[in-house]
């Protein structure tokens, strides 16, 4: 099974699946990892679902919701804005990474709308819907487990591993990073 994620940047107005957009707009991605400075972009008032046909379902019986967080970039920005002077402090030892998030951000989001995409990653969880909320709880008060449960799976604990965990991989985009 894939467990991949996807930031993605459309002109909505509504959420889309990955495979419908082509791969200019989808700029990153990551590995059995959500990266921790994509969640900043987004609030829990930010999650959503993506209904699949029934004949995509696991079931093919009955429609799958896969979950995603949808959000306008204007919004998205002011979201990080309100991150920013925390997470740097709370991740002193990753400044590279978020000076590199914040170069990609001011250059390649503006589109309208900015996404992340589950699809292939939230069956890899038992609840991704409760992970996903905790994470964004944990990551509203930079402590407690959500928090610990966010820095873990972006495997912080891991110098080469910390890099993807923090800011994903460009898809297609050369903007220097190293992967």
């Amino acid at each position: 099974m894939s467990a991949y994620s996807h930031l993605m940047t459309h002109d909505g107005p509504e959420p889309v699946r990955e495979r419908q957009l082509p791969e200019s707009r989808m700029p990153l991605g990551a590995n059995y990892q959500v990266p921790i400075l994509w969640l900043t972009l987004f609030s829990a008032a930010d999650f959503q679902h993506i209904s699949l046909p029934p004949s995509e379902s696991e079931d093919d019986e009955s429609p799958e919701l896969i979950p995603t967080l949808f959000a306008k970039t204007s919004d998205a920005l002011r979201n990080y804005a309100r991150h920013k002077d925390a997470i740097r402090k709370a991740l002193a030892d990753h400044t590279e990474q978020i000076d590199e998030w914040e170069s990609f951000i001011a250059a390649h989001l503006t589109t309208e709308f900015v996404q992340i995409d589950f699809e292939d990653f939230y069956g890899v969880l038992d609840d991704f819907d409760a992970e996903l909320s905790s994470w964004m709880d944990g990551l509203g008060r930079l402590e407690g487990s959500g928090w610990e449960s966010l820095c873990e799976q972006a495997c912080l604990h891991d110098r080469q591993t910390a890099r993807l965990g923090m800011r994903g991989f460009p898809l297609g985009l050369d903007n220097g990073w190293e992967e």
